[in-house]
């Protein structure tokens, strides 16, 4: 809340020395004591530079009034604070570190400890652990509001140096509690922070240095009970209404209605800061100074207010605003008056509210926040905006990120928010209300006001506020006085809703309670016409009938308030106007109001007047006055004055008569000064008995005063014999005194001509006496004498109390050197004072300065410390001999060098610790040195366990006084390193010379100094040359100036420079050189030389560029590669998608390349692919792309292509390749197989048009090759099912699908079985795929080598199997494709299959294709290896492939397998008949064996074997069987 601001500071206000008002008030205004005084506590906060500061206030703060001080004092949380043993020493008083639950003490410094904040509850100090939030702790601001809550007025802030503004909301909230406030001056701060914000918040009573403010803080406090509290009666001269009067009329603010209590408290504590104890003295002073009006009138109007003061209330009033918007559109108006904004953050809170509630909406809304307050100055700093850090430190970090911008230590609320709060001046009490509004905040205002004013300002909020709006109060205000204007929306948020009636404003109060008393009722201004309860309508229709005319009185006759029309009793007289009752009322009923009101008073009871007959009244009725006596709730004594209407006696009317005054009347008039006399005797009376027995009183005092002059009479003659005997005593005690000031004049001499500073203390550490010496060390004079040891402040002395009292209790002598902060040295000698019984009566302190002694021994000290380790850091060998060659000292350097343990050569010679070799060497050296008495030096090579070291030693004798010998020292530095260097520069003079690179060298002018010999073979200039000229002797036009300058640039920057420059050789040839320029640094880091290398680039350059041709082209056709097509091939599909055209690709396969290749050889085969390419490209656009994807492939792209233009362009190709190729004396002829996919009809993106152009050229090839075959839906189904194919086989293995059954093989002689084949199964998806169908896929995708590798090794465990079993031994056959013989290693991986399982060789064949054969070398040496483990080697389908007789003679073929296509017409086709006998003849000569496939037929079987045939397999004898049931089948054929 907030009814104003805090008043201005008093600028830098001397302590005032005037003494204390009276301490006792004049009779006329005794004010009683108050009985609630709590002693003070004064808190100190400080920060930075607050030590300085706390040191000069502490001596000053007053030490016996009972006071308790508090230092909080930010503290690093992990700092070990010694704040009171520093503090200590600066007062008497016990400064004590703080406890958690410790109660506060009279006389007694705290000291907060760091890492915790401190806060007063309850009496007892509490220590809070502080959030983790980056806030100082201690926290001054916290403790300080503690303070303000728990004690309230007994409070005193003290602000110390400091940085921040910790502090500055805990000085507000002390001032606004009414305790006194202080801030160091800023210009005597080390760090004027925190008083600068304390002052900022205008809370702050006295702006001092730190040593002035403890005299003002005992004025103070010794001021404070000497205040009355008001109870004088408002009529006594120096009243509450004479004063607020006058800072009305200077300040125009009415106090007049405020709550009584708080004004008195404020006015006390501006008496307190004056040092006044009565009224009338400070009415004197505001008389004498005016501008102490505006003072007390701005510490009356206190600001208390904050952001979201009272956070539950703050929730709950969410709600009200969500109801408010809720009946709110777009474009609306939201009007809201805050009362008593002070410095605006309570108007700001609400405006925060609003727009979060709003949220992006809140600019769609006409919001307009009132605020309002009667103090400009508070306004000024709300509409600014900015506030401390410390006014937002309990507010949500996220709020203050949103709605806030920061500005160092300080936050300025964002425009839109202070754009929507409008603020005016205005006094509630008089100024008119904002209309209109949907809610009014008026927070902690109404409980300053008395009831009258609480009512009057309740109905003017409910005329303000449309119907159904909101009233918003403070946690302790209510509505009680209009309970019928307000219903409760929430009674713990205070928040009430307008009852929706109508109302009218009501009429300010003014100083004149009765505007005009003359007045008719239908005159005078309307009363606010207010809902009433049934009970106030009875109550006012009761008033109306039955009640008579009555006027409300104080005890002066002021009216209050009228009932019924007095307008013909009350008029206003000429002259200056007086509204009392006495002035108002008719003449002739003056007199009796005034006997009446005094019978009222004196005897507190209903006193009645006479009837009366007016005739200029009423000439038909009579009146009479009654007085009743009122209680009222407050303080004032209230008075009905009632006027009762009478009939008028008969007969006893007089005539009308314009000028006389009736008889009647005179009479009438006559007997009411009558009974006013009689009422004035009465009076007089009882103060005549009064005054008698006042004096009697004083008679009996004066009785007593004179009995107790005799006493003091008698008492005096005994005190004037006392004093005779004093007399005599004070003789003798003057000669005992003469003799000692004698032996203290000579006791004084002898100390003063010690030289030593000498001090003597009590038992209590109390300084007795001191010599001069010390008087000039320490500056003691006789003040000091009596004062304790620690209360002396010696300059520069370190604390010598703890050692004195030491001495004193153990009565022991303590000596001890000591150091002051000037760096003086003293040995500082402590004996005990004794008196003639032996015990301690306090310490003799003697100081002698031994400055100068010390230093010559510090000196030495350093000299030898300084000379240690110059010798123990020293990169040399050092070490020191006796006489007799024991070594005395050796350094670090030493022992590390021969590696030596520390300290283990001491006492030991060099035949105890070296080779006869070395110490011989060091022997015959230093007997050299001894015998020439003077240094010899020398270069040594050690032979040592590591090596050959050499060192260049020096040896020199030592000597003493006499010129004799008494060691030697010996020093050698190791100069291996240099011996190592010196060949290594050797070295690098000949790596610089045989270098193969070009080296030169510049100074810093680019001048070169030399070059080697590389340079000279690449450039052709001799050293000769060149010496003493520039590097760009070699530049060529080739390289742009441009380079040259960034290169120097780079160099000069970065010290280093590498790229590629054309230069020029000696014969004018340009040469591409890698150029790589260093600089060479001095120590100083400033370039002396430039160093260059370079070497010939130019045939790497070229290569770089062949490599970089090649890896986008063919090497062979200079065709695009597949990495080329492939990036073009991506952007044709790009720029046919923007421009929605079609392209093609063209994938070609050269039919028969293979046999062209292996017949005519691999020469005559690139040649074709060379002529292949050129009519490739003689076939397409230029915008076309032709590459070779390797072999025999090669793909076209075809731009802006449709399926027209490529079939004319798949035409074109087919004719240019079939026909004729000539290669020397050889002519061939090829054809071509041509698969198109077109974009965007077949795919979408590169891979699956390629994949679909593949597909389509591998259908061609099934058509009989040397066709082109457009992608069609069919070939996209048999990829599909090849790709789910080529997946189910990499799982197959894995998931067991894949089995094995066995044909068996039988002789065609005799029946008998000889062997079987191993024929593969896959069990997929419930149905048995057939091997024709996957076979082909697993060849082309590479899994028929795992699937090999499984049929093979499953083949040999069955065989394992069956051997365990018994079953009769046969050779089982196993198929190995020719895609699996293209793999390294494949022989060595079958034959480690076979030996994993132990089956023997000779029971596995091995069945391969034609095509393996056709790769000569790889499987000559394969099948060696085979044959050689011993494995069968079988031809499968002999004759149905790529056959060569002298293959079969050169390869180690067992066995001739005829294919099934032979077999079928052996018996009935004269020319299979005639190949099949051709085949097994072809066998029989070569020695191989031969196995018909397919056998069907009985009369295949006899055919087969009438040709010689050995063997068969087929249906005829068995079709292939699962493993067991070829184990029964074989069991069976073969029994005997």
């Amino acid at each position: 809340m907030s009814i104003g601001n805090a008043e201005e500071p008093v600028k830098r206000r001397p302590v005032s020395k005037k003494p204390l008002a009276a301490a006792k008030p004049p009779g006329d205004a005794v004010l009683p004591v108050r009985s609630d005084e709590r002693p003070f506590i004064i808190g100190i906060g400080a920060s930075a530079g607050g030590l300085e500061a706390l040191r000069l206030l502490l001596p000053s703060l007053p030490k016996n009034l009972g006071l308790t001080y508090v230092v909080v004092q930010h503290l690093s949380p992990t700092y070990r604070s010694m704040m009171a043993q520093l503090l200590g020493r600066e007062t008497t008083m016990l400064v004590r570190d703080i406890e958690d639950g410790m109660l506060p003490e009279a006389n007694t410094v705290y000291i907060t400890p760091p890492n915790r904040n401190l806060t007063l509850q309850a009496g007892h100090f509490r220590l809070v652990e502080p959030t983790k939030e980056s806030m100082p702790k201690p926290s001054v601001n916290r403790f300080f509001a503690s303070l303000a809550e728990e004690i309230g007025e007994s409070t005193i802030g003290i602000i110390l140096s400091g940085t921040g503004s910790d502090g500055a909301a805990g000085i507000h909230a002390i001032k606004a509690a009414g305790g006194f406030t202080f801030s160091q001056d800023p210009e005597t701060a080390k760090y004027s922070g925190m008083p600068q914000s304390a002052i900022d918040t205008g809370s702050v009573d006295w702006i001092l240095p730190p040593e002035t403010m403890g005299a003002e803080i005992s004025l103070i406090v010794l001021n404070r009970g000497l205040i009355p509290v008001a109870t004088q009666a408002a009529s006594a001269p120096a009243t509450l209404k004479t004063l607020l009067g006058k800072v009305r009329s200077r300040t125009k603010v009415d106090f007049s209605q405020y709550k009584e209590p708080t004004l008195w408290r404020r006015i006390e504590r501006r008496m307190a800061a004056n040092h006044v104890s009565t009224l009338q003295d400070y009415l004197k002073v505001v008389d004498d100074t005016p501008v102490e009006l505006d003072r007390l009138c701005k510490d009356i109007l206190i600001s208390v207010t904050a952001f979201f003061r009272d956070s539950d209330a703050f929730a709950r009033l969410e709600k009200v605003i969500g109801d408010i918007l809720a009946n709110k559109q777009p474009g609306d108006d939201i009007r809201i008056w805050t009362a008593g904004c002070a410095t605006g953050e309570e108007a700001y809170s609400l405006a925060i509210l609003f727009s979060e509630r709003l949220g992006a909406s809140f600019d769609q809304y006409r919001l307009q926040i009132f605020a309002t307050d009667i103090d400009l100055d508070a306004m000024a700093l709300a509409r600014r905006g900015v506030f401390a850090a410390s006014s937002l430190a309990h507010m949500d970090r996220n709020r203050i990120r949103t709605h806030f911008t920061p500005h160092g230590d300080r936050y300025e609320i964002n425009k839109n928010l202070r754009d929507v709060v409008i603020f005016a001046r205005q006094d509630l009490v008089q100024d008119p209300p904002f209309l209109r509004l949907d809610l009014i905040s008026c927070r902690n205002v109404l409980i300053y006001f008395q009831s009258e004013l609480q009512a009057r300002l309740l109905s003017v909020f409910h005329y303000a506020l449309n119907p159904g709006a909101y009233l918003f109060l403070g946690k302790s205000e209510g509505i009680f006085q209009q309970e019928a204007l307000f219903g409760v929306v929430d009674k713990e948020g205070r928040l009430y809703r307008r009852h929706g009636i109508a109302a009218r404003l009501p009429l300010p109060r003014t100083e004149m309670p009765l505007a005009a008393a003359g007045l008719n009722q239908h005159q005078r201004p309307a009363k606010p016409t207010t809902p009433l309860g049934f009970e106030n309508i009875l109550l006012e229709a009761a008033g109306r009938y039955f009640i008579p005319t009555s006027i409300l009185v104080n005890s002066k006759f002021e009216v209050r308030h009228i009932h019924g029309d007095a307008s013909r009793l009350l008029n206003v007289s000429p002259g200056k106007p007086a509204f009392d009752l006495i002035s108002l009322i008719r003449r002739e009923l003056r007199t009796e109001v005034q006997v009446l009101m005094r019978q009222v008073q004196v005897k507190q009871t209903v006193a009645h007047g006479r009837p009366r007959h007016i005739k200029a009244l009423d000439p038909n009725r009579g009146i009479r006055l009654s007085v009743h006596p009122v209680l009222a709730p407050g303080n004032e004594a209230l008075f009905m004055v009632c006027i009762e209407w009478i009939a008028a006696s008969a007969g006893k009317n007089s005539t009308d008569d314009s000028n006389n005054v009736t008889d009647k009347e005179l009479e009438d008039e006559l007997a009411a000064t009558r009974e006013h006399l009689q009422t004035l005797v009465e009076e007089l009376e009882t103060s005549n008995e009064e005054m008698q027995a006042l004096n009697e009183e004083i008679q009996a005092s004066n009785e007593e005063m004179q009995a107790s002059n005799e006493e003091l009479e008698a008492s005096n003659e005994e005190l004037q014999s006392t004093n005779e005997e004093l007399a005599t005593v004070n003789e003798e005690l003057q000669i005992k005194t003469a003799e000692t000031q004698e032996l203290n004049i000579e006791l004084e001499c002898i100390q003063n001509s010690v030289d030593y500073p000498l001090m003597v203390l009590d038992q209590n550490s109390a300084l007795q006496r001191f010599n001069s010496a010390a008087a000039r060390l320490f500056r003691l004079g006789e003040p000091q004498i009596g004062r304790h040891l620690r209360d002396l402040a010696l300059p520069d002395m370190p604390d010598l109390v703890t050692d004195s009292q030491k001495v004193i209790d153990t009565q022991n002598a303590l000596d001890r050197q000591i150091v002051n902060a000037n760096r003086r040295h003293y040995a500082l000698h402590i004996a005990p004072l004794l008196r003639t019984s032996q015990r301690s009566a306090g310490a003799i302190l003697l100081f002698a300065d031994n400055t100068n002694l010390y230093e010559i021994e510090r000196s030495a000290r350093e000299t030898q410390v300084r000379l240690l380790a110059v010798m123990n850091n020293s990169v040399s060998l050092m070490a020191v001999k006796d006489a007799s060659g024991r070594y005395q000292f050796v350094n670090p350097k030493f022992e590390q060098t021969f590696g030596f343990a520390a300290g283990w050569v001491i006492g030991k010679t060099d035949l105890q610790l070296f080779p006869d070799a070395v110490s011989k060497i060091f022997r015959e050296s230093e007997l050299e040195a001894m015998r020439l008495r003077q240094e010899i030096e020398g270069e040594e090579t050690l032979p040592l366990t590591s090596g050959n070291h050499h060192f260049l030693a020096v040896r020199f004798p030592l000597f003493d006084h006499d010129g004799a010998i008494t060691g030697l020292c010996f020093q050698a530095t190791d100069i291996s390193a240099r011996k190592r260097a010196e060949e290594s520069l050797r070295l690098a003079a000949m790596v610089f010379d045989r270098a193969s690179e070009g080296v030169l060298v510049t100074d810093t002018e680019q001048r070169i100094l030399t070059v080697n010999d590389a340079f000279t073979t690449l450039t052709g200039f001799t050293r000769q040359e060149v010496i003493g000229k520039k590097p760009s002797l070699l530049r060529s036009e080739k390289t742009p100036p441009e380079l040259y300058v960034e290169m120097w640039d780079r160099v000069n920057r970065l010290g280093v420079w590498q790229g590629e420059i054309w230069n020029r050789r000696k014969n004018g040839e340009t040469f591409l050189e890698w150029l790589s320029i260093n600089t060479v640094k001095d120590k100083s880091g400033k370039i002396v030389n430039y160093v260059g290398m370079f070497s010939d680039i130019t045939k790497v350059r070229e290569s770089q560029q062949r490599v970089e041709y090649l890896a986008t082209h063919d090497e062979l056709t200079g065709l695009p590669n597949r990495a080329l097509f492939n990036d073009r091939l991506h952007l044709a599909l790009a720029r046919a998608e923007r421009s929605r055209e079609s392209i093609g690709v063209v994938f070609i396969d050269l039919d028969n390349f293979k046999v062209v290749n292996d017949t005519l050889g691999h020469a005559t085969g690139d040649k074709l692919l060379k002529q292949a390419a050129m009519r490739l490209l003689d076939c397409v656009r230029a915008e076309d792309t032709v590459a070779r994807l390797g072999g025999d492939e090669f793909v076209v792209l075809l731009g802006t292509a449709d399926r027209h233009k490529a079939t004319l362009t798949a035409e074109r190709l087919l004719s240019a390749l079939s026909t004729s190729y000539q290669f020397d004396e050889h002519e061939c002829f090829i054809s071509a197989s041509i698969g198109l996919s077109m974009f965007p009809e077949d795919a979408a993106d590169a891979s699956a048009l390629m994949r679909n152009a593949d597909s389509a050229m591998y259908r061609a090839k099934d058509h009989g090759k040397n066709a082109f075959r457009f992608f069609t839906a069919d070939l996209a189904h048999q990829a599909t099912r090849r790709l789910a194919l080529e997946t189910g086989l990499r799982r197959a293995i894995e998931n067991g699908e894949l089995f094995i059954h066995y044909q068996p093989q039988v002789n065609l002689e005799n029946q008998r079985v000889v062997g079987a084949e191993a024929l593969l199964r896959w069990q997929y998806n419930g149905e048995v795929v057939d091997p024709v169908v996957f076979i082909p896929v697993a060849e082309q995708s590479s899994l028929i080598v795992s699937i090999d590798e499984w049929v093979l090794g499953e083949v040999c465990r069955q065989i394992d199997q069956w051997n365990k079993a018994g079953l009769p031994a046969v050779r089982i056959s196993v198929n190995i494709s020719a895609r699996h013989f293209r793999k390294e290693g494949m022989a060595a991986d079958l034959m480690q299959i076979v030996n994993a399982h132990r089956v023997s060789p000779q029971q596995l064949c091995i069945e391969i294709t034609e095509g393996v054969l056709m790769d000569f070398e790889r499987a000559q040496r394969m099948l060696a290896e085979l044959v050689a483990f011993g494995l069968v080697i079988s031809i499968d389908d002999f004759g149905t492939g790529f056959s060569s007789l002298s293959y079969l003679k050169r390869f180690p073929i067992h066995e001739l397998k005829i294919a099934r296509s032979f077999v079928d017409g052996i018996s009935s086709n004269a020319d299979d008949r005639a190949i099949g006998s051709a085949i097994i003849a072809l066998a029989r000569h070569l020695g191989m064996s031969v196995v018909a496939e397919g056998v069907e037929l009985t009369d295949q079987h006899v055919e087969l074997d009438a040709s010689g045939c050995h063997n068969g397999q087929g249906y005829l004898y068995s079709r292939p069987l699962p493993p067991d049931d070829f184990a029964q089948w074989l069991r069976e054929r073969n029994l005997p």
